[in-house]
């Protein structure tokens, strides 16, 4: 019996979830985060504010931008949606790609549950590759 294989490719600005279908990859959600490609000076105002995460607002200083914590509560997002694609039994192995800081924020926010499932992790932004190109960066077919 064949697992339930999704494949992840994400950055600080999309992440884009594949399934595996017969040796093909379908694309099942794409999930946006336009402030991921904004700078700095163009999300911050002159005094440092708040920023909420989801499970609560902080106070923000210099050396933790809104950039910073827009891209972790993005990161956060996906990996929760992957998490409960897990726990819901619709992903039994995970095939993650992303570029080096954006995939450690991913890991960092997977449960462990969902850690153990991933397979396979590559320190790569493929986010503009067509499904078939993405497909060559992993061992889906054994």
């Amino acid at each position: 019996m064949n697992k339930k294989t999704w494949i992840l490719v994400a950055n600080s600005a999309i992440a884009r979830i594949f399934r595996l279908d017969k040796l093909q990859l379908i694309e099942m959600d794409t999930f946006v985060n336009p402030e991921g490609r904004m700078h700095n000076k163009d999300l911050t105002s002159d005094k440092p504010g708040a920023a909420f995460d989801g499970s609560g607002r902080y106070p923000m200083n210099k050396s933790h931008t809104l950039k910073e914590a827009e891209v972790e509560a993005f990161a956060k997002k996906v990996a929760d949606h992957l998490d409960h694609a897990r726990a819901s039994g619709e992903i039994e192995r995970l095939f993650i790609a992303a570029n080096p800081g954006f995939l450690g924020l991913i890991r960092g926010a997977l449960t462990h549950p969902c850690e153990s499932i991933v397979e396979k992790s590559v320190d790569k932004d493929i986010t503009n590759m067509k499904p078939d190109e993405i497909r060559g960066y992993f061992p889906i077919g054994l």
